[in-house]
This record gives structure tokens, C-alpha cells and sequence, in this order.
């Protein structure tokens, strides 16, 4: 049996590099499995980011982003 992350799981991942390949791969897994925008913003808030500069701005940058993406799906 596979098992992979959580979809929630794999959105924060694609977050940390904010490319638009990886924007790209949040659309496809929301349109998937739809994600309400407090449940993202609550992941948002208890996310385990690394301390590192380039990669926590990186993952702010694409909070709103990844927002609008789910509120394109509702």
C-alpha cells in the first residue's frame, strides 16, 4: 500500500519554494481536494518553517497566493 502526505501536507511544502511550478502543483491538488481557507490559514499559523530567512519570506510570499487560489475553487 502507498501512502503520501496529507494534501494539506503537500501545499506547505510546495509553499517554500514559491515557484510558479509549484503553484501550479497547489492549483491541481485543490481542485482535488478542496481546502477551505480556514483550514490553509490555520496551517498557515502552525506550519514548522525552517529558520531561514530566504525560505520563511518565500513562504509568506505565497500565502496570498495560494488564498486566492482556494477561493478561485469555491
Amino acid at each position: 500500500m502507498a501512502f503520501r502526505p496529507s494534501t494539506l501536507d503537500l501545499v506547505l511544502t510546495k509553499m517554500a519554494r514559491g515557484d510558479e511550478n509549484d503553484l501550479a502543483d497547489v492549483r491541481f491538488l485543490l481542485s482535488r481536494d478542496q481546502l477551505t481557507v480556514e483550514q490553509l490559514r490555520g496551517a498557515f499559523a502552525s506550519a514548522r518553517v525552517p529558520d531561514v530567512p530566504e525560505i520563511r519570506e518565500l513562504f509568506q510570499g505565497a500565502q496570498a497566493k495560494v488564498l486566492q487560489i482556494a477561493q478561485q475553487g469555491i
